[in-house]
């Protein structure tokens, strides 16, 4: 799963009432969120009428840097150069 963190707090009501703090890893730890939630805390669509989150660039970063699975099961790592 794509992570997410707070980029402003709130008190989120479908986990009742947990209040994220700016920083935060969303969702926490052991809870789970569906699709539409998020895209609902990432845009202006939520009660409070702006982002609430956004991706993290290290989990994306961490996607781009995954040792590539070829076929014959050898695993290569992008080069540093």
């Amino acid at each position: 799963m794509i992570g997410y963190v707070v980029v402003h707090p709130f008190a989120d009501s479908m986990d009742a009432g947990h209040v994220y703090r700016t920083g935060d890893a969303y969702p926490r730890d052991g809870v789970e969120a569906d699709l539409m939630r998020i895209a609902e805390l990432e845009s202006t669509a939520n009660n409070l009428g702006f982002p609430l989150i956004e991706e993290t660039r290290e989990k994306a970063k961490e996607k781009a840097e995954k040792p590539v699975t070829r076929k014959s099961g050898s695993k290569t790592k992008k080069s540093d150069a």
